[in-house]
């Protein structure tokens, strides 16, 4: 244990650590759940072609928050009957900040595309054939749901509830502060609010929908959960089917099927913390050890975001600037800049830009990572060794689902030296990373296949590639008599 780690086990302990009245050295007289609303409306409107929201919450009290414990809760509706969410309910959300308004809105963590972040975990931590993953708790299994022959019930649960709304409970497990990677309690008293905001996406973003289906002509053989089409289209006239579309919009508290514009509504968003109460010697020792010159110090591991415009060169180095003291990993992926820029899906659709990179600090050099096409088994292995997934998934099995590539295009590098969290890299004073790598090029190869080819091999051109980069380094909260400061 470091002399950090140390002072700071005296001064809040661990989540694990909870000592009840009947202990003979009490320290938490109560816990409970206390409820913190969005700010503004408790009805968000997000219409598509309009830009979407930044949701606000001030989180504020007298208490210390158990974040493993703590979760959002909101409802959502479309006024759609075929809508389907892309990828659970962080595809709503574009990026979160949690920062300090009473300290110059000093942001203690910012995520941007966190909506793709998440994708990307995912990925590294679902099996291939089942595609199931758990990784984030609360965020409904929409990975296995993506398949065309899983988008009916994918449907079915987002859009058809009894008065239209379904509620979700969900954490966001890529934040270091707002899930359970906050080992420990956070003592929200000492820093005078924390403000939280997410920017919310799109809905051409965050849902996958055509207006073209959206008519009572195609609609029940999309959804799950309706009579078949044959059923419907063989009523006796258009005033039995008038009478089925009536009953299902009054149950269902939705709009005609006529083609619609997407919009997606949230409403009575709430932040829901589980809080502790201290008694009073133990929170006026707290108060005293964070007004001393020393104070104390909150460790955790956050990402940061760069993006990349790939220009027209193949091969190309690129110098990350962040400087961190530790820092323990990156995450990688490629995408189309145009549907990145313009909106549209890009969950579980990272392509194969990259053919190989390496990262270099200085002298040091870490391997090649070789993802040619004869050769992506090395760069997935590598992604899952560094992720302590390898040899833990169900995979390559002959059955399930085969049409799920063996690389999911994801690059997960870490740069621990050991199992010690502090054990990453420095890249301070001028020792920057830098990312080397090169870039595929190559042509779409289709079958003529008279007037709907059957493509082969996908067109890839690096001026159209952008790579979104998240480095996942230590970050220390200090609270001490000079007041409140973030190091990295």
């Amino acid at each position: 244990m470091s002399e950090m780690e140390a002072q700071f086990e005296e001064t809040i302990p661990k989540r694990a650590i909870f000592k009840t009245k009947g202990s003979t050295n009490a320290t938490i007289d109560k816990r409970e759940q206390i409820t913190w609303p969005a700010n503004g409306s408790p009805v968000i409107d997000v219409p598509t072609g309009v830009r979407p929201p930044t949701v606000q919450f001030l989180l504020s009290g007298e208490v210390l928050l158990d974040m493993g414990k703590s979760f959002f809760q909101l409802q959502l509706k479309t006024n759609t009957w075929s809508a389907a969410m892309n990828g659970g309910i962080t595809s709503l959300f574009k990026s979160i900040t949690i920062k300090l308004p009473s300290n110059g809105n000093q942001i203690l963590e910012k995520i941007e595309n966190l909506h793709i972040l998440e994708s990307a975990i995912r990925q590294i931590h679902c099996d291939e054939d089942s595609l199931l993953c758990k990784w984030n708790s609360g965020d409904h299994l929409y990975v296995g749901d993506r398949r065309a022959e899983n988008l009916a019930g994918n449907r079915r649960f987002t859009n058809l509830n009894k008065s239209g709304y379904r509620m979700f409970t969900f954490q966001l497990n890529a934040s270091a502060i707002l899930g359970p990677k906050m080992e420990k309690y956070f003592p929200l008293f000492l820093m005078n609010g924390v403000q939280l905001e997410i920017e919310l996406n799109r809905p051409e973003i965050a849902f996958t929908y055509n207006p073209a289906e959206e008519t009572w002509g195609t609609l029940f053989d999309l959804v799950e959960g309706l009579p078949a089409q044959s059923e419907y289209d063989g009523l006796a006239d258009d005033n039995a089917r008038l009478a089925v579309n009536r009953e299902l919009r009054s149950f269902y508290e939705r709009p005609d099927a006529s083609g619609q514009t997407l919009t997606y509504t949230i409403k009575d968003w709430v932040f829901v913390g589980n809080v502790i109460w201290m008694n009073q010697n133990y929170v006026s020792a707290l108060v005293k050890k964070a007004e001393s010159s020393e104070g104390f110090s909150i460790t955790y591991d956050t990402f940061h975001m760069n993006r990349l415009n790939i220009t027209t060169t193949l091969h190309e180095t690129i110098v990350l600037t962040d400087q961190f003291q530790n820092l323990r990993s990156c995450m990688l992926v490629a995408v189309d800049r145009r549907i990145l820029d313009n909106g549209g899906d890009l969950y579980s659709k990272f392509l194969p830009y990259l053919e190989s990179f390496k990262y270099r600090v200085g002298a040091r050099i870490w391997e090649t990572i070789d993802n040619a096409s004869a050769s992506e088994a090395q760069a997935y292995t590598q992604t899952l060794i560094s992720a302590n997934q390898y040899g833990m998934l169900k995979a390559n099995s002959m059955g399930g689902y085969k049409g799920y590539p063996r690389n999911k295009n994801v690059f997960f590098h870490t740069f621990q030296r050991s199992d010690d969290g502090h054990s990453g890299i420095d890249t301070r004073d001028s020792k920057f990373l830098r990312l080397n790598f090169s870039c595929r090029q190559q042509p779409e190869v289709a079958l003529p296949m008279g007037a709907n080819p059957y493509v082969i091999q996908t067109a890839l051109d690096p001026v159209h590639c952008t790579l979104l980069i998240w480095m996942k380094a230590t970050h220390m909260l200090n609270i001490s008599s000079r007041g409140i400061a973030v190091t990295q």
